[in-house]
């Protein structure tokens, strides 16, 4: 079993007031405070998988931070990212609670992915559609070999309302 290295992460600076909420064997859950939310502030949680890549990258921290505060429209519904390998380099797959506008948020992904790494060429995949169930993942819909379900019941990700 391959040690996951969080290292890269130590001491990373999230957008204040973010913050990592939990770090566990294959994921970190990251929230994310909505500046453009007044009087209420809300939250976007978003998971952070280690899949193929048991090594913690922390340019997919910066493309998330990225697609936060550039894709206000899309941010609330993106449930999680992970860096994967693909034969033709590295890949964000990426997990998203909504089909009706997936397509336009699969572009401002995209969009992000080059504003941060505009050296290196990242592949971003289309997104895995997940099913909600009263803002949570709906688990009895959920393929059992989905890495989503390392993420503690408990967390909603997505739009989170403190």
């Amino acid at each position: 079993m391959t040690t996951l290295d969080l290292s890269p992460l130590d001491g990373r600076r999230l957008p204040q007031p973010g913050r990592l909420i939990s770090r566990l064997r294959d994921l970190i859950i990251v929230d994310l405070a909505s500046a453009d939310t007044k009087p209420k502030v809300t939250v976007t949680r978003t998971a952070i998988l280690f899949t193929e890549d048991k090594q913690a990258d922390p340019r997919v921290i910066d493309i998330l931070i990225a697609f936060h505060y550039r894709s206000l429209k899309y941010r609330v519904n993106l449930l999680a990212l992970a860096k994967v390998r693909h034969p033709d380099g590295p890949a964000l797959r990426w997990w998203y609670g909504s089909v009706f506008d997936a397509a336009d948020a699969a572009r401002a992904l995209t969009d992000a992915t080059r504003a941060v790494l505009f050296t290196e060429k990242w592949t971003v995949e289309q997104p895995i559609i997940v099913a909600l169930k009263d803002g949570r993942i709906d688990r009895d819909r959920l393929p059992t070999d989905s890495p989503l379900r390392n993420v503690p019941e408990q967390y909603r990700l997505g739009l989170v309302t403190p």
